[in-house]
């Protein structure tokens, strides 16, 4: 698997949660302590789904900061209404479309940023009855914890269609927030006749052999028909009337038939990528082929319900995985999903595992979603003249992570848990690295720049 690119995307959807520096990894602790983590406090799955308020957005034009708890409320009936927890995303929506139409009516009044997010929470509520069916039927299908595949969704994108974004270099896309390489693998599995809806290739596709980089030349035309917005806002209508030679030249191929061949296969991604209900299940492949491949099987072994078993709730849509619903292993796999598989071993550094540990269930009764947390990002020995957590791989080589790249790791993790979670519940799982969350031009701070790097 191809480590993706790190974007600062993530730290725009930072939210800070608390505020002592000393207590992070404490907190963790002492939330951790009281889960039982084959029953925790979730959300209904068909609840965490965006969806438009459950009735029409109070007046929020008179507000002057919307940045700022809202007060002014018409009755004491309206304000208990969108305060309880179970209408805040509601709420959000609501605060969402203020946002936008400010904006609009005045551009450059409101922050990018919370233009963004903006734009992203009004989106994700269309179609959001097939996207929760599509989410069902692609945990189903790969065996995936539902909340799992929910919550590393809405940690990627909020469930909006997002158009292609560089991201890094990665060219990701949609709701899956995919690219071309991953796209490829979920491609490659389905059938004729679906390939052929996709206009995808008959015959089964390289996939180690593309590029993310070819998409780079349809993305920079595309641009240009968006008049200064932002990539986000891209759709497959801006990608249309782009012709073969208009990009021939910056994509793979020795000979004209084979440029041919990959200009159709990106044309085939783009075209379709943005389709949640593609995306959705192609994101759940490749999580489900990190697992397969790079989860060790210890921790495979562990978190499972005896035959017959599964997470219950008093909800209309139910995990039949058989997996914890927030199973470690596959919490793994979402961080290998943005960090790269090999990133991911810094927890086996910071906890002395050896690889044939690693292979044994009875030996890794400590893991659990809190505890891989604290192993991925304190796992490594920072090195202040490169930037780099320095840790040993499980096959016993010298590795690094860039500061950077490890606390985005971790917290993809952290808040994949906390979108699920229910509303009345505390954190079951809080982000180590600050207030501040992953930001390039910061410095590390004090107490990790001085951790060992192991336990």
């Amino acid at each position: 698997m191809k480590e993706r690119g790190m974007s600062m995307k993530t730290s725009i959807l930072a939210i800070s949660l608390i505020a002592s520096s000393s207590l992070w990894a404490q907190s963790n602790q002492n939330l951790a302590a009281t889960v039982d983590w084959s029953n925790p406090p979730l959300a209904c799955i068909e609840n965490i789904i965006p969806h438009a308020s459950k009735r029409p957005c109070p007046d929020l034009t008179r507000v002057e900061d919307m940045t700022k708890e809202i007060k002014n409320y018409s009755t004491a009936e309206e304000e208990a209404f969108w305060s309880a927890p179970e209408n805040k995303k509601g709420f959000a929506y609501c605060r969402s479309l203020e946002i936008l139409r400010r904006e609009e009516a005045n551009p450059g009044s409101q922050t990018p940023g919370s233009v963004q997010i903006s734009w992203m929470r009004a989106t994700a509520v269309d179609k959001s009855e097939q996207k929760l069916q599509a989410i069902v039927n692609s945990a189903q299908k790969y065996k995936i914890p539902a909340f799992v595949l929910l919550g590393a969704l809405l940690q990627e994108s909020m469930l909006s269609d997002l158009g292609i974004s560089d991201d890094g270099g990665n060219f990701s896309c949609g709701a899956g927030q995919v690219n071309v390489l991953e796209w490829c693998r979920w491609a490659n599995k389905q059938s004729l006749d679906v390939r052929k809806k996709l206009a995808w290739q008959a015959d089964p596709v390289n996939c180690s052999a593309l590029d993310n980089e070819w998409v780079r030349p349809f993305h920079e035309i595309a641009m240009k028909k968006l008049n200064g917005q932002r990539s986000y806002r891209l759709s497959p209508d801006h990608f249309k009337q782009i012709a073969f030679h208009d990009v021939k030249n910056r994509i793979g191929g020795k000979t004209e038939r084979e440029k041919l061949r990959n200009f159709s296969i990106v044309q085939s991604f783009i075209n379709n990528c943005s389709n949640p209900l593609l995306g959705i299940e192609a994101k759940a492949h490749e999580l489900s082929e990190l697992f397969r491949l790079h989860i060790p099987r210890g921790i495979k072994d562990r978190e499972v319900y005896p035959a017959g078993k599964s997470f219950v709730q008093s909800c209309k849509v139910q995990d039949r995985s058989g997996y914890y619903p927030l199973h470690t292993g596959w919490l793994l796999a979402v961080a290998a999903y943005n960090a790269g598989p090999r990133a991911t071993e810094t927890y086996a550094h910071y906890y002395g595992l050896r690889k044939e540990d690693t292979a044994i269930a009875s030996k890794l009764s400590f893991l659990n979603p809190r505890t891989l947390l604290q192993g991925l990002y304190f796992g490594g020995k920072y090195n202040a003249s490169t930037d780099r957590y320095e840790f040993t791989t499980l096959a016993g080589a010298s590795a690094s992570n860039p500061a950077f790249k490890q606390c985005v790791m971790h917290q993809h993790v952290a808040r994949s848990v906390q979108h699920v979670t229910a509303p009345y519940q505390d954190a079951l799982l809080l982000t180590l690295n600050g207030t501040d969350g992953c930001k390039k031009d910061l410095p590390v701070p004090d107490f990790r720049r001085n951790a060992t790097g192991k336990q």
